[in-house]
C-alpha cells in the first residue's frame, strides 16, 4: 500500500515511487491520518480543496463533488450522472447520487451510490488527456479500481488494485484511492467496482496533462532567449556598419 505522510510534494513523490506500479501507473491509497486530518475516520481537508495533498500536483486539476454542475446548478439526490460534467472532460456511466449514504458524503449533500449487487461498476471516461485521478471511497470494503487506456473500460488495462488489499477490512474509515500515470501513459477511463454491499464515492478529482508546444516550436522561455539573441546580433551589425 502506498502511504503519504505529508503534503510536501517531494515526500509524496518519494512515497508514491515506492508503491506498486504496472504499465506506468502508480497507486495512490490514503487514509485521513496519512494526510494529517483532524479526524482519523474522515478527511477534514478535501481533495477539491487541496488536490496536492492527495498527490495531484499539476496546474490543471479538475474537480467533481456530485453536488453541483460546473455551472453551479444543484444536482438533486437520486439523479443519474452521465454528462453533467462533460465540460470538464469527464463522462459517467449513469450511476446515481444520493444525499443518504453510509457514513455520509465526504462533501454533503451528495455522494455516488449503487445497488447492493456485487460487481456493479462506476465508470469515469475522459475526453481530455488525464495523467492522475482519485476519489474518496466513503465505504471502502475491498473494492477494485481499474485504469484503462480507452474510454468505458476499454483498450489496455494499465493497472488495477483492491483497496485495503492485505489489510483487515474497515469500512468505517474513508480512503482516497486513485493513481498517477508515468512514462507518458494516459488514463482513458477509471472503473470502480464494488466487492460487497454498495460502493460510494465522493470528491472525484483528475489531473489533465500539461500542454506543450508542438515539436520544433520553441517554448516561451527559449523563444525569448532567441529573440534577445537576434536583437543583439542586429545591434552588433549596426555597430560594425
Amino acid at each position: 500500500m502506498t502511504v503519504v505522510r505529508t503534503a510536501a510534494f517531494a515526500a509524496i513523490l518519494g512515497l508514491l515511487g515506492a508503491g506498486p506500479a504496472t504499465a506506468g501507473i502508480t497507486k495512490i491509497e490514503l487514509t485521513p491520518t496519512d494526510v494529517g486530518s483532524g479526524n482519523s475516520s474522515i478527511f477534514t481537508t478535501l481533495p477539491t480543496a487541496d488536490p496536492a495533498l492527495f498527490g495531484l500536483t499539476g496546474g490543471d486539476v479538475r474537480k467533481v463533488n456530485f453536488d453541483t454542475t460546473p455551472g453551479g446548478v444543484a444536482i438533486p439526490s437520486g439523479s443519474s450522472i452521465t454528462n453533467q460534467y462533460a465540460s470538464l472532460g469527464v463522462l459517467m456511466n449513469g450511476f446515481s447520487v444520493s444525499n443518504s449514504v453510509f457514513g455520509g458524503a465526504a462533501s454533503p449533500p451528495n455522494a455516488t451510490t449503487t445497488s447492493f449487487t456485487t460487481g456493479v461498476d462506476l465508470i469515469f471516461s475522459f475526453t481530455v488527456p488525464v495523467v492522475a485521478v482519485g476519489a474518496i471511497n466513503t465505504s471502502p470494503d475491498k473494492d477494485s479500481v481499474e485504469f484503462w487506456s480507452g474510454q468505458n473500460g476499454t483498450g489496455t488495462l494499465l493497472f488495477s488494485f483492491i483497496d485495503q488489499d492485505g489489510l483487515p477490512l474497515n469500512f468505517n474509515v474513508d480512503r482516497f484511492v486513485g493513481g498517477r500515470a508515468t512514462d507518458g501513459d494516459l488514463i482513458g477511463s477509471v472503473v470502480f467496482t464494488n466487492s460487497s454491499g454498495q460502493i460510494e464515492l465522493d470528491e472525484f478529482i483528475f489531473e489533465v496533462q500539461a500542454t506543450r508546444p508542438p515539436t520544433g516550436v520553441p517554448e516561451p522561455a527559449s523563444l525569448g532567449l532567441l529573440l534577445l539573441g537576434l536583437a543583439g546580433l542586429g545591434v552588433a551589425r549596426r555597430a560594425r556598419g
